[in-house]
């Protein structure tokens, strides 16, 4: 199809008659972004460009007061004692810490060495418990403990027969109120030895978490000499009884 001729010509484009549609055009652009931007999609509130703060996920903060007793002592670390001494004997000193009987503990003791495939263990745990009446008092006998560790660091010394190598004193943050640990070793025994004391505003505890491996010997002939438990499980086990306490000492409601 052929289509019709103009029948006359365009008339020539002016400049200025488009330029105001088109800076309006932006204008009106500019303002959308803006309220984009700006402002909430619900009430036109103005939305924080900063990113929201994630929950927190921090313990719960620890009940204030000094400790009035210490209920059940031995019970706030057992389930940690008894991984880190299975089918151990129990024996317990004083029932629950008061200020009328402040001074307890209890001990988990292998009662004979089990084997694991070819290696005899023998593991034993104290935990010892004082309850002083202020926190001057518990700070002063904290310190004399560390002075004791401190005193031995790197000492030789001979108790009987056996020698005892201790090794350095070291502190430890973040336990308490305040914690330091020592290994040594005892040559006769062959034990490795972690004692590790800990101060919980009025309360001193001491853990000591010791033991010796062997292979297992052959039914004909005497057992190898044992060696003693490892600096690094020794140092592990009693820094996990000593969390263990002071998380329990955290939430106790009955002991202020």
């Amino acid at each position: 199809m052929t289509l019709p001729a103009p029948t006359r010509a365009d008339p020539p484009r002016r400049r200025g008659r488009r330029l105001v549609p088109v800076l309006s055009s932006v204008a009106a652009g500019a303002v959308t972004a803006g309220l984009v931007l700006g402002f909430g999609l619900r009430g036109g509130h103005v939305r924080d460009p900063r990113p929201s703060p994630a929950p927190s996920s921090a313990s719960p903060l620890p009940l204030p007061g000094l400790l009035a007793a210490v209920p059940q002592a031995c019970e706030s670390v057992r389930a940690v004692a008894e991984r880190l001494v299975p089918d151990a004997g129990f024996s317990q000193r004083g029932t629950d810490l008061k200020r009328a009987a402040p001074i307890g503990g209890c001990t988990w003791e292998t009662s004979s060495t089990a084997r694991t495939g070819l290696v005899q263990r023998s593991r034993a745990l104290d935990v010892g418990f004082h309850l002083w009446p202020a926190e001057d008092a518990a700070s002063s006998a904290f310190a004399d403990d560390r002075d004791v560790l401190r005193g031995r660091a790197g000492a030789r010394r001979k108790s009987g027969a056996d020698a005892l190598a201790y090794g350095p004193a070291d502190d430890v943050s973040g336990v308490g109120s305040g914690a330091v640990r020592q290994y040594w070793t005892r040559s006769g025994a062959a034990d490795g030895t972690e004692q590790l004391s800990v101060r919980y505003r009025n309360l001193v505890a001491t853990v000591r978490f010791s033991g010796r491996d062997a292979e297992a010997g052959r039914a004909d002939g005497p057992d190898p000499d044992p060696t003693p438990l490892a600096e690094a499980e020794a140092r592990d086990g009693a820094d996990r009884i000593a969390r263990a306490l002071v998380a329990f000492l955290d939430g106790c409601a009955d002991c202020r």
